[in-house]
């Protein structure tokens, strides 16, 4: 009897760990909170240098992990753009309520 309690400790004790592992929180972090206050945000995409692009109600802004920016856009026709697209070259293709698709 004591040798099945001992061979068997060894599977309690992992399947114990599996399970506390599963009850751990999963990590996230909160973008601009205090920037995009009062701003309403259509889209965000991560682009392959790791930088935030976030299409907001007043323009587009890019966050590379230390300030936020707004982008100028000389050819647009409306400040709010939606549906980003990132293709394998890492280009961001996105419109505006003009149908103008921006690159």
């Amino acid at each position: 009897m004591n040798t099945i309690l001992q061979s068997a400790l060894p599977v309690l004790f992992c399947l114990f760990h599996a399970f506390s592992f599963a009850r751990q929180q999963p990590a996230y972090f909160v973008l601009g909170e205090q920037t995009f206050s009062g701003v309403q945000i259509y889209d965000v995409i991560q682009d392959h240098q790791s930088n935030y692009w976030f299409s907001t109600n007043e323009g587009l802004y890019r966050y590379d992990h230390y300030d936020y920016k707004k982008q100028n856009v000389l050819s647009q026709k409306s400040i709010s753009f939606f549906n980003f697209v990132i293709n394998e070259n890492g280009t961001i293709y996105c419109n505006n309520l003009n149908n103008q698709i921006l690159k």
